[in-house]
């Protein structure tokens, strides 16, 4: 992982795009029309830490999917969390 143009495409765009697409989007909004909202964001989230590879990082995407789930829930929109998402692995590779 790098900090190039192209690093940045493939570590920090698509899987904010794609993720939140899918796990705030698409999953969520099914949970929630089965589910309580509370409950459709706790699902999600560990859908979304499952995804994650390592104990370690699925510990800490279950924790921002709970809170990008509630941002998500409470402004009705992806763009905040799509930002986040993007925010943290621009961070995440900007110091690794």
């Amino acid at each position: 992982m790098d900090l190039t143009p192209a690093g940045v495409f493939h570590y920090c765009i698509v899987p904010a795009l794609w993720e939140e697409a899918l796990f705030r989007g698409v999953l969520l909004l099914k949970f929630a029309e089965r589910f309580s909202r509370k409950k459709a964001v706790f699902l999600t989230s560990l859908a979304f830490a499952s995804i994650h590879g390592t104990l370690r990082q699925g510990i800490y995407a279950f924790l921002m999917g709970l809170f990008l789930g509630w941002l998500v829930v409470r402004r009705k929109s992806l763009w905040l969390a799509i930002f986040l998402h993007f925010f943290h692995n621009f961070l995440y590779l900007a110091w690794h």
